[in-house]
């Protein structure tokens, strides 16, 4: 599948979240869903079903299997849900994906916790990432084998491999090997990848199979580098030994805090702050009188 094909796939999912009428909303919480078990739903779904997470926290205790089989799983609408897999077992994965079947899609999720790898995927069932974090992991991703994942405005932020008892990563934020991968609007912060043996690890890492082209992308204060292997710029991108503290409250990114800024806090407030990034202004989950004196403290400027 050549890049245009696989971007304009992902183009025209971005833009159409529905499916076709036959599909089905599958959801998952605590009490009163369809399943409160994510495996048992998808073990369910067919493909082209949504799995809808109606909780904003899942701790997962067991590894997710998935047969690729053309299904979403997504968070909660207008936020992230948060997925957490400390209490897996060292070294393992959080979801494992395989087999050639349709993609699977994954939306608004935070991927966090384990020391290892956030998502394994091998086959040629590659997925599709949109707005999606991987945090705190030893690795966010490792595709083989074919399995060639598309991310879309997906975040990386300070996953270490040190955290891997093998020390066998070579991409804290993700390991490509032999796929096709498009990056698009993704942030890669503070990741960490120390070299072993002498190879050269990064971020991202790629063999020399690999097909990858990043566009519009920011990359900063990654060790010991942002990208080893090979891979096309798309341009757009930027990089940076330092990661910039952002300016608290500066929501619209124009270089000061005033009214714009105000009203977004307004159209957020009582929300997690994860619809609009730096809304939560204290980061104590919720948007609120607290972050009103912070943004208003702020006032002006940006210094």
């Amino acid at each position: 599948m050549n890049h245009i094909y696989r971007t304009l796939l992902a183009t025209v999912a971005l833009a159409f979240s529905s499916v076709a009428a036959s599909a089905d909303t599958i959801t998952v919480c605590a009490d009163g869903c369809d399943y409160s078990s994510i495996q048992d739903a998808i073990d369910a779904a067919n493909s082209g079903d949504i799995i809808q997470l109606c909780d904003n926290y899942f701790e997962l205790d067991a590894r997710i299997d998935i047969q690729a089989k053309g299904i979403t799983l997504a968070g909660i609408d207008g936020a992230r849900t948060i997925l957490d897999g400390s209490a897996l077992p060292e070294a393992g994965s959080m979801f494992y994906i395989s087999g050639n079947g349709e993609p699977m899609r994954f939306e608004r999720l935070r991927i966090q916790g384990i020391e290892g790898t956030g998502v394994q995927c091998s086959g040629l069932g590659s997925p599709l990432f949109i707005s999606c974090e991987f945090a705190d992991l030893a690795r966010g991703v490792d595709a083989a084998n074919g399995c060639g994942p598309d991310f879309f405005g997906c975040t990386f932020e300070q996953n270490n491999s040190l955290n891997a008892p093998n020390r066998l990563v070579r991409g804290a934020a993700m390991e490509l090997n032999g796929s096709e991968t498009i990056i698009e609007g993704c942030l890669f912060s503070e990741n960490i990848t120390p070299p072993f043996n002498g190879e050269e690890f990064a971020a991202v890492k790629a063999t020399s199979t690999t097909s990858i082209i990043i566009r519009d992308s920011v990359f900063c204060g990654n060790t010991p580098a942002d990208i080893a292997g090979r891979w096309q710029d798309g341009g757009g991108n930027s990089f940076s030994l330092v990661c910039e503290l952002p300016c608290a409250g500066d929501l619209t990114g124009e270089g000061g805090v005033n009214a714009a800024d105000l009203g977004i806090l307004i159209a957020v407030w009582g929300t997690d702050g994860l619809i609009v990034e730096g809304s939560d202004i204290n980061g104590d989950g919720v948007v609120n009188a607290a972050d009103l004196g912070l943004l208003i403290g702020a006032w002006g400027p940006c210094q």
